[in-house]
């Protein structure tokens, strides 16, 4: 991966922050930018505090919809979650790389979305042993 062009560090930087954050910002527009080429939708389905929040991001890359969920994932946020995915038209991958909690109706729900075709990539180990033993404990 090489730096973008516009994305090199400048000079001018106070002492008090390391360099990378003044040139984090112009790399964010070209990151933005890119993702303006894919066909990304932003939805907020926070309970309105910042720790219960989750982002979920949407992409297409024509073959698959990629939806990734960020931060924390409560009960209430399945529906937001099963909306998403149930207007999708193609197969859907849900990224749970940068999930941080979740609890055990999520935890049904995606053990459910993923034996229903579903694929789930980026999952926490926490999350994918939760989900084998709920599970394991439902065939018993």
């Amino acid at each position: 991966m090489s730096i973008q062009q516009g994305c090199e560090p400048t000079s001018a930087v106070s002492s008090f922050f390391p360099s990378f954050l003044e040139w984090r910002a112009k790399c964010n527009v070209q990151v933005r930018q890119d993702e303006e080429r894919k066909t990304s939708h932003r939805i907020d389905a926070s309970s309105g505090r910042r720790r219960d929040s989750l982002k979920i991001e949407r992409q297409s890359d024509g073959k698959n919809t990629i939806i990734q969920l960020i931060g924390r994932i409560r009960a209430e946020h399945l529906e937001e979650i099963k909306r998403q995915i149930g207007t999708s038209p193609e197969p859907t991958i849900l990224d749970l790389s940068e999930v941080t909690i979740v609890d055990a109706d999520v935890i049904r729900f995606l053990s459910a979305i993923e034996l229903e075709r579903t694929q789930l990539v980026g999952c926490p180990p926490y999350i994918r042993e939760w989900i084998m033993r709920e599970r394991a404990e439902g065939a018993s």
